[in-house]
Protein backbone atom coordinates (compact mmCIF):
# COMPACT_ATOMS: atom_id res chain seq x y z
CA UNK A 1 0.00 0.00 0.00
CA UNK A 2 2.81 2.31 0.44
CA UNK A 3 4.22 1.63 -3.15
CA UNK A 4 0.75 2.33 -4.17
CA UNK A 5 0.12 5.62 -2.27
CA UNK A 6 4.12 6.87 -3.36
CA UNK A 7 3.63 6.07 -7.24
CA UNK A 8 0.07 7.69 -6.90
CA UNK A 9 2.11 10.63 -5.12
CA UNK A 10 4.56 10.41 -7.85
CA UNK A 11 2.22 10.50 -10.49
CA UNK A 12 0.40 13.12 -9.11
CA UNK A 13 3.42 14.95 -9.17
CA UNK A 14 4.50 14.52 -12.26
CA UNK A 15 0.89 15.36 -14.43
CA UNK A 16 1.02 18.34 -12.23
CA UNK A 17 4.34 19.68 -13.15
CA UNK A 18 4.13 18.44 -17.01
CA UNK A 19 1.02 19.91 -17.22
CA UNK A 20 1.17 23.29 -14.81
CA UNK A 21 4.49 23.74 -16.80
CA UNK A 22 2.47 23.35 -20.32
CA UNK A 23 -0.35 25.21 -19.12
CA UNK A 24 2.17 28.13 -18.14
CA UNK A 25 4.14 27.77 -21.36
CA UNK A 26 0.98 28.06 -23.68
CA UNK A 27 0.21 31.01 -21.63
CA UNK A 28 3.23 32.45 -21.69
CA UNK A 29 3.42 32.68 -25.70
CA UNK A 30 -0.23 33.67 -25.87
CA UNK A 31 0.60 36.63 -23.47
CA UNK A 32 3.76 37.35 -25.77
CA UNK A 33 2.10 36.81 -29.05
CA UNK A 34 -0.54 39.30 -27.44
CA UNK A 35 1.89 41.37 -26.36
CA UNK A 36 4.13 41.86 -30.10
CA UNK A 37 0.62 42.43 -31.98
CA UNK A 38 -0.20 44.88 -29.57
CA UNK A 39 3.53 46.82 -29.99
CA UNK A 40 2.26 46.02 -33.68
CA UNK A 41 -0.55 47.83 -33.37
CA UNK A 42 0.85 51.18 -31.69
CA UNK A 43 3.51 51.05 -34.11
CA UNK A 44 0.85 51.72 -37.06
CA UNK A 45 -1.12 53.57 -34.64
CA UNK A 46 1.94 56.02 -34.40
CA UNK A 47 2.71 55.72 -38.38
CA UNK A 48 -1.00 56.50 -39.38
CA UNK A 49 -0.69 59.53 -37.07
CA UNK A 50 2.73 60.75 -38.90
CA UNK A 51 1.01 59.94 -42.15
CA UNK A 52 -2.10 62.25 -40.94
CA UNK A 53 0.16 65.34 -39.45
CA UNK A 54 2.32 65.34 -42.50
CA UNK A 55 -0.65 64.83 -45.24
CA UNK A 56 -2.97 67.47 -43.38
CA UNK A 57 0.21 70.07 -42.66
CA UNK A 58 0.66 69.86 -46.83
CA UNK A 59 -2.94 70.20 -47.57
CA UNK A 60 -3.05 73.72 -45.18
CA UNK A 61 -0.17 74.88 -46.46
CA UNK A 62 -1.23 74.69 -50.28
CA UNK A 63 -4.66 75.94 -49.69
CA UNK A 64 -3.52 78.96 -47.47
CA UNK A 65 -0.56 79.82 -50.19
CA UNK A 66 -3.60 79.59 -52.91
CA UNK A 67 -5.40 82.00 -50.61
CA UNK A 68 -2.22 84.50 -50.15
CA UNK A 69 -1.71 84.05 -53.93
CA UNK A 70 -5.71 85.39 -54.34
CA UNK A 71 -5.19 87.82 -51.67
CA UNK A 72 -2.42 89.48 -53.82
CA UNK A 73 -4.18 89.75 -57.00
CA UNK A 74 -4.65 93.42 -58.24
CA UNK A 75 -1.53 94.08 -55.49
CA UNK A 76 1.98 95.23 -56.33
CA UNK A 77 3.76 93.33 -58.97
CA UNK A 78 6.51 92.41 -56.41
CA UNK A 79 3.85 91.18 -54.27
CA UNK A 80 1.97 88.98 -56.45
CA UNK A 81 5.11 87.56 -57.62
CA UNK A 82 6.05 86.97 -54.39
CA UNK A 83 3.07 85.45 -53.73
CA UNK A 84 3.11 83.23 -56.75
CA UNK A 85 6.45 81.99 -56.13
CA UNK A 86 5.51 81.03 -52.08
CA UNK A 87 2.42 79.21 -54.05
CA UNK A 88 4.97 77.10 -56.79
CA UNK A 89 7.19 75.76 -53.91
CA UNK A 90 4.33 74.85 -52.25
CA UNK A 91 2.41 72.86 -55.25
CA UNK A 92 6.39 71.64 -56.38
CA UNK A 93 6.44 69.91 -52.97
CA UNK A 94 3.19 68.68 -53.20
CA UNK A 95 3.57 67.33 -56.72
CA UNK A 96 7.24 65.71 -55.52
CA UNK A 97 5.62 64.11 -52.49
CA UNK A 98 2.02 62.67 -54.29
CA UNK A 99 2.93 59.46 -55.05
CA UNK A 100 4.40 58.64 -51.63
CA UNK A 101 1.53 60.22 -49.91
CA UNK A 102 -0.95 58.30 -52.14
CA UNK A 103 0.96 55.41 -50.91
CA UNK A 104 1.27 56.13 -47.62
CA UNK A 105 -2.65 57.42 -47.30
CA UNK A 106 -3.79 53.64 -49.00
CA UNK A 107 -1.30 51.65 -46.21
CA UNK A 108 -2.83 53.72 -43.19
CA UNK A 109 -5.94 54.23 -43.95
CA UNK A 110 -7.16 52.31 -47.02
CA UNK A 111 -8.00 52.88 -50.27
CA UNK A 112 -10.94 54.74 -50.17
CA UNK A 113 -8.82 57.63 -48.44
CA UNK A 114 -6.04 57.48 -51.22
CA UNK A 115 -8.74 57.90 -53.95
CA UNK A 116 -10.30 61.00 -51.85
CA UNK A 117 -7.34 62.79 -51.54
CA UNK A 118 -6.19 61.91 -55.31
CA UNK A 119 -9.27 62.03 -57.30
CA UNK A 120 -11.11 64.32 -55.42
CA UNK A 121 -9.16 67.00 -53.47
CA UNK A 122 -6.05 66.64 -55.66
CA UNK A 123 -8.09 67.25 -58.88
CA UNK A 124 -9.80 70.34 -57.19
CA UNK A 125 -6.50 71.63 -55.86
CA UNK A 126 -5.61 71.34 -59.29
CA UNK A 127 -8.55 72.94 -61.31
CA UNK A 128 -8.56 76.10 -58.93
CA UNK A 129 -4.75 76.38 -59.25
CA UNK A 130 -5.37 76.65 -63.08
CA UNK A 131 -7.65 79.43 -62.42
CA UNK A 132 -5.83 81.20 -59.51
CA UNK A 133 -3.08 81.20 -62.34
CA UNK A 134 -5.32 82.47 -65.04
CA UNK A 135 -6.46 84.85 -62.82
CA UNK A 136 -3.16 86.31 -61.95
CA UNK A 137 -2.09 86.85 -65.44
CA UNK A 138 -4.68 88.03 -66.28
CA UNK A 139 -6.36 85.38 -68.93
CA UNK A 140 -8.79 84.22 -66.71
CA UNK A 141 -13.04 85.14 -67.15
CA UNK A 142 -12.99 83.90 -63.32
CA UNK A 143 -13.59 86.85 -60.67
CA UNK A 144 -11.63 86.61 -57.54
CA UNK A 145 -14.85 86.27 -56.03
CA UNK A 146 -15.45 83.18 -58.22
CA UNK A 147 -12.14 81.67 -57.39
CA UNK A 148 -12.21 82.78 -53.37
CA UNK A 149 -15.45 80.56 -53.48
CA UNK A 150 -13.86 77.33 -55.23
CA UNK A 151 -10.75 77.94 -52.39
CA UNK A 152 -13.39 77.81 -49.62
CA UNK A 153 -15.47 75.26 -50.92
CA UNK A 154 -11.64 73.14 -50.91
CA UNK A 155 -10.62 73.78 -48.16
CA UNK A 156 -14.52 72.52 -46.62
CA UNK A 157 -13.46 69.19 -48.49
CA UNK A 158 -9.66 69.37 -47.12
CA UNK A 159 -11.44 70.01 -43.56
CA UNK A 160 -13.84 66.94 -43.97
CA UNK A 161 -10.72 64.55 -45.20
CA UNK A 162 -9.02 66.07 -42.16
CA UNK A 163 -11.50 64.56 -39.83
CA UNK A 164 -12.19 61.39 -41.43
CA UNK A 165 -8.57 60.75 -41.30
CA UNK A 166 -8.69 61.46 -37.45
CA UNK A 167 -11.86 59.52 -37.45
CA UNK A 168 -9.85 56.41 -38.51
CA UNK A 169 -7.37 57.15 -36.20
CA UNK A 170 -9.66 57.03 -33.14
CA UNK A 171 -11.15 54.36 -33.95
CA UNK A 172 -7.67 52.33 -34.45
CA UNK A 173 -6.88 53.88 -30.90
CA UNK A 174 -10.24 52.64 -29.32
CA UNK A 175 -9.26 48.68 -30.96
CA UNK A 176 -6.02 49.15 -29.40
CA UNK A 177 -7.52 50.03 -26.27
CA UNK A 178 -10.20 47.84 -26.00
Amino acid sequence: MNTTRMFELALGFLLTTVCGGLLGFIFQRRHARYQWLRSRWEKELESAQAVFEEVSRLLDRRLYRARQLLWAVGKSSEQVDAKLSAYREVVTEWNENINRMLALLAMSFGDEQRASLDSQIGAEFVAVGRLLEGLVRGESSRTAEGVSSRLDALGGRVYGFNVRLLEIIREKHSRLHD
